[in-house]
């Protein structure tokens, strides 16, 4: 591309370069683009970005560099970008990011990293980024972060630390993070939760933390998420979480605890759980003592009998509508056992070495719409006649 390329284009405001064979931007190449507003060059084969690439852009607002081969930046590349809200740099090849990188870009809002290389960010690096509300640095080489990293990222609501090789957190590192709504810290090798790490995360309101090697969690662990409604602890080594765990935890909506070795699960402080996931754990027997579940997953559980009794406990029945049973060893299931369930929209019992059920299972649940179920079960054919208004599929 040549140094006075858009010398005649002073008054565009919007300029996509995407998708293109660009490898090298020279010193001042958008110098006369005073007015750009947004420049887009993804996906082309840029390897570094120089400290004057993109003298001039005075009112520029997006920079989107992502799917290139970036593996340097100059410290001064972006530090007259003053007016820059959104940087995206992901799918590159960096490693390092230097202290100065972001130096003045105080309305930045949106600051893309993911998927690179990067092993090491100087704890200074964000320092000037008061303005960000939305971090990525997923999918990098991270395996500790500085406890300043974060210090001044007052306004910050997104965290995403997804996927990189973190298996220590500093215990202080979100402090200070008042704002903050999302937190995902999922594929990484964390091995506990301790009582401090999410302390003055007032307005939190999801944690992702699967797929990570916990295997205990204090029990204040999140005493100051009080406005948390999504919390998944998936696919980790967790075989018991004490009920007081979630005592302050009472707005949560949705629990996934699945891919876990639970053998008994207390939730009683969680009065307005909707959506509740156990598949894959130990469970043989379940009872529930709230009434707001709507979504059940006890998919992979060897529950081996279903009976009236079995989701209820003190006389309180949930409100589900979709319950997910199966691949849970089941061999035979009262005839009762669904009755109280009015609200049952969704049943999928597939998987089970269920042979026979009784022609009566489905009476007086008149939302019911679907169900799933082995075609080895004997009078599959009689249910579907009985009940025309299910869609049944194995």
């Amino acid at each position: 591309m040549k140094r006075n390329s858009f010398k005649n284009l002073t008054n565009i405001g919007y300029l996509f370069l995407h998708f293109n064979e660009i490898s090298f931007l020279y010193n001042r190449t958008f110098q006369f683009l005073s007015k750009l507003i947004l420049l887009h060059l993804s996906d082309n084969k840029l390897e570094s970005n120089e400290a004057e690439t993109f003298h001039g852009l005075d009112s520029i607002e997006e920079i989107i560099l992502a799917g290139n081969r970036i593996k340097t930046i100059d410290s001064m590349a972006f530090n007259f970008l003053t007016t820059l809200r959104l940087l995206g740099l992901e799918y590159n090849q960096l490693v390092n990011i230097s202290k100065s990188t972001f130096k003045n870009l105080t309305l930045l809002d949106i600051l893309n990293l993911n998927i690179n290389k990067i092993e090491y960010i100087h704890p200074d690096v964000f320092e000037e980024l008061i303005s960000l509300r939305e971090l990525y640095i997923e999918m990098n080489y991270f395996k500790s972060m500085d406890l300043k990293l974060f210090r001044n990222l007052t306004n910050l609501e997104s965290l995403f630390l997804s996927a990189n090789k973190l298996s220590f957190i500093n215990e202080t590192i979100f402090l200070g993070l008042n704002k903050l709504k999302r937190l995902y810290i999922s594929y990484n090798l964390l091995t506990n939760l301790n009582e401090i790490m999410f302390t003055g995360l007032f307005n939190l309101e999801d944690l992702i933390l699967d797929n990570n090697q916990i295997s205990f969690v204090e029990e204040n662990s999140f005493k100051d998420l009080k406005q948390l409604k999504s919390l998944s602890l998936r696919s980790n080594l967790l075989n018991i979480l004490s009920a007081e765990i979630f005592e302050n935890n009472t707005d949560l909506i949705s629990l996934d605890l699945g891919f876990n070795k639970f053998k008994e699960i207390d939730i009683k402080y969680l009065i307005n759980l909707q959506n509740l996931i156990l598949d894959s754990n130990q469970l043989s027997n379940f009872t529930i003592n709230i009434t707001t579940i709507i979504y059940l997953n006890l998919c992979g559980n060897p529950l081996v009998y279903l009976n009236y009794s079995f989701f209820e406990s003190n006389g309180m029945i949930p409100s589900i509508a979709t319950l997910d049973i199966s691949f849970c060893q089941i061999e035979s299931i009262d005839k009762d056992a669904f009755k109280i369930y009015k609200n049952l929209e969704g049943l999928d019992m597939y998987g089970n070495p269920l042979t026979f059920l009784n022609d009566s299972i489905f009476d007086g649940l008149n939302k019911l719409r679907y169900v799933r179920l082995n075609s080895t079960v004997e009078n599959i054919t009689k249910l579907k006649e009985l009940n025309q208004l299910i869609t049944f599929s194995n």
